[in-house]
């Protein structure tokens, strides 16, 4: 038994209270019990003691009135290699609902289960060795600049205008069409979307900067994580090197150099371009059947109301649509090539950039339900939107 669960079931046997405690009671109580606490090595430290709080608090309580950042920080603050297990001395008068049960994963915090770093260290599916096919797509740098001229931003902010001023399934508008974002189906929402994307976020950047012995079954772990959560297949451990080894190549890319697509890996591109997008929510964006099936439906409308310069950028707005279990057609045609992959997932992300910028400078509003996470439209956020639109 973990010493969260002895410590909360030392609780309940003293018949402690369970509503509006402070985080100083809660301390107090664990140093009065420390000699019932386990150790490997005798008797617990004072980090193993803060550790026990820690997860005390996020297993067993949940927050009264906290400000709606402050228990994202105490989840980072267990993290492996880089935790402030005493984070919650800092906070002593905070007060939370103790409960009869744990909590299961970070539901309380994103409506969905994913995996904590504990279980993603602790949880690693295995897969057969991949087959060794795949290959990089050939040589392909892409410029920022000349992928945004003209007709592009045209067509940017024809997709913007679009979505905005017409009914698609029933909703209008850039807002409703992020609100009605359900993912898993009938359990999530655009909140617990917004909040599983940041904390994958923090979890794929503390993955990449990890050292040490564990540093690739963390890596492994949080691959496997993304690809549950997305209901895909999991991730061998050689693949996860090369989705890793492509995320530091876009950490350390100048924001005004080109993208040479040589150097991202592109297998299973609606796994793949999710590490990505988490990797960071501002630059890149998920390359799945549903975001690509969304802009090949934008691109064919675009072929029948602005002939007069389609064919200039034809070759940069295919958007080719993944294989998935449910198969989606592309209104043109376009065949899919894996070896091109991550040519799109670029393309994607540059346009859903501009995109963004177009609905900040035009004042568009976002959900009140996820102001206090972003302020501003970003990548993912329009993303999601593309994600609801191709379902």
């Amino acid at each position: 038994m973990a010493n969260q669960d002895i410590l909360h079931r030392l609780w309940i046997e003293g018949k402690m209270p369970m509503k509006e405690v402070s985080l100083r009671e809660i301390g107090y109580f664990a140093e009065r019990n420390k000699s019932k606490l386990r150790s490997k090595r005798g008797q617990v430290t004072q980090s193993g003691l803060n550790y026990a709080v820690l997860k005390f608090i996020l297993e067993y309580c949940s927050p009264s009135n906290w400000p709606p950042s402050l228990w994202t920080e105490f989840e980072r603050a267990k993290h492996p290699y880089k935790g402030n297990y005493a984070i919650w001395q800092k906070y002593p008068n905070l007060k939370v609902n103790i409960k009869e049960q744990p909590n299961k994963g970070v539901t309380n915090i994103t409506g969905i289960d994913i995996f904590t770093v504990e279980n993603i260290l602790q949880t690693i599916e295995k897969e057969e060795k991949r087959d060794g096919s795949y290959t990089f797509s050939t040589s392909h740098q892409i410029s920022k600049e000349e992928f945004l001229d003209q007709p592009m931003r045209k067509f940017a902010e024809y997709i913007v205008d679009i979505v905005e001023r017409n009914t698609i399934s029933g909703r209008r508008g850039w807002t409703e069409q992020l609100k009605a974002y359900d993912w898993p189906p009938h359990k999530g929402d655009v909140e617990a979307g917004v909040k599983v994307r940041r904390n994958f976020s923090y979890l794929v950047n503390c993955a990449l900067e990890a050292e040490g012995r564990g540093k690739e079954l963390f890596r492994v772990g949080i691959c496997n994580a993304v690809a549950g959560w997305a209901g895909l297949k999991a991730v061998a451990q050689e693949e996860c090197y090369q989705i890793f080894s492509t995320i530091n190549y876009l950490k350390h890319l100048p924001d005004d150099a080109p993208i040479d697509c040589s150097q991202i890996y592109g297998r299973r591109i609606a796994l793949s371009s999710k590490l990505y997008c988490f990797s960071d929510l501002k630059k890149w964006t998920i390359y799945d059947s549903r975001v690509a099936f969304s802009l090949s439906q934008f691109v064919s409308k675009f072929r029948e109301d602005h002939k007069d310069i389609f064919d200039e950028i034809w070759e940069n707005i295919k958007f080719p649509i993944p294989p998935t279990r449910m198969q989606r057609y592309h209104p043109l045609n376009v065949p899919w090539k894996e070896g091109e992959a991550s040519l799109w997932f670029v393309r994607a992300s540059l346009l859903l950039r501009e995109i963004a910028n177009i609905l900040n400078s035009r004042g568009t509003k976002l959900p009140e339900e996820i102001v206090p996470f972003s302020k501003t439209w970003e990548v993912y956020l329009v993303e999601m939107v593309f994600f609801t639109l191709g379902a």
